[in-house]
């Protein structure tokens, strides 16, 4: 006998702080969200921290995480969270939106993290098309389903532990 809904079997059990974390990210979401809407990228894009060119050779600060360059558990359950909350928000977060919040939340925590923007070419007369996505340590977080398809062009990495930046 399933005791479990469909589609539940694979689920994550919840655990007592995802509660928290859940309304964390959604209003950390929502206010992403707002912040996109309303204020110019130039005002918002120095909070997204320190920009730096895609293909540079500077050291990232957010693969000095755990073991190997491995986000920690925690950094894992901060995304879930935003993810749980992207999908039961009414409005539809965009990937900025759901990147913005994931590293607000990470860094809130202490742990370093980097948005990177790409782009992707049009084919056959199609508009050029953006996504962003987070990444922390050697593993992206939030929006690394469709990461591969975009040529990175930015990456805005949160200052390091101790940099008062």
């Amino acid at each position: 006998m399933n005791i479990h809904p469909p589609g539940t079997k694979n689920r994550p059990p919840h655990r007592p702080g995802d509660y928290g974390r859940a309304a964390e990210a959604f209003i950390m979401l929502a206010l992403a969200s707002l912040t996109i809407r309303f204020i110019p990228f130039r005002y918002f894009s120095r909070w997204l921290g320190q920009v730096e060119a895609a293909g540079s050779p500077a050291q990232d600060p957010a693969s000095e995480t755990a073991e190997g360059g491995a986000p920690p558990p925690l950094a894992w359950s901060v995304a879930l969270a935003v993810k749980r909350a992207a999908r039961r928000a009414w409005w539809h977060p965009t990937c900025l939106a759901r990147a913005m919040a994931g590293r607000a939340l990470l860094t809130w925590r202490g742990i370093p993290a980097t948005v990177t923007f790409g782009v992707s070419p049009g084919k056959d007369g199609a508009p050029l098309t953006a996504h962003a996505w987070l990444v922390c340590g050697e593993a992206t977080l939030l929006g690394g389903e469709a990461a591969p398809t975009f040529h990175p062009i930015a990456h805005f990495k949160s200052p390091a532990k101790g940099d008062p930046t």
